[in-house]
């Protein structure tokens, strides 16, 4: 059971091969390995995010590299490479010009595991403003899709309708 499992965290499993039947023998020096594993579930990975924020003046779109970290067995956090660290981009010049509202704008994602359907988005800083998953005018299904691995993911902050970001990620690799 990997239920108690730290996603954050790697995991080592030694094993030694003591003795080997029908005649063969065991080299000493390939007789001991470390097995090194860590847990994420099947939303982890590296994506393109592209989208936009529908506050003025923050309507330009954005696009760069965001990692997805698993953090539960359903859900992952927004991860931006580019700052080091948790956040999320707004759009704020054209020409893809980028910026954030810094670390207390930390989207987390939680899908339900039987449709794929994103049920909540919240968020990680406690220091930052509620953000919820947005279902208001304008709003699309978010979900995860397994053929393509594609997410979409409307959220909002402050239960605000002119405070929401439209997301969409394109699966890149794994991280």
């Amino acid at each position: 059971n990997t239920t108690s499992l730290n996603p954050n965290l790697a995991y080592g499993i030694a094993v030694t091969i003591s003795s080997a039947s029908n005649g063969y023998q065991v080299a000493s020096n390939m007789s001991k390995m470390l097995v090194i594993f860590s847990v994420k579930n099947k939303y982890d990975g590296r994506y393109d995010l592209t989208g936009y924020h529908n506050r003025v003046p923050y309507t330009f779109p954005y696009q760069t590299e965001m990692n997805l970290e698993t953090t539960g067995p359903t859900t992952v956090a927004f991860i931006w490479p580019e700052v080091g660290g948790p956040g999320h981009p707004i759009g704020i010049g054209p020409g893809n010009q980028l910026s954030w509202y810094g670390a207390t704008v930390a989207p987390y994602i939680t899908f339900d595991p039987a449709t794929d359907l994103v049920t909540a988005v919240t968020n990680a800083s406690p220091a930052g403003p509620p953000i919820t998953l947005f279902t208001g005018a304008g709003s699309r299904l978010s979900k995860f899709n397994p053929a393509t691995r594609q997410i979409t993911c409307d959220w909002n902050y402050n239960a605000n309708p002119l405070r929401a970001f439209f997301d969409d990620m394109a699966y890149l690799g794994p991280r």
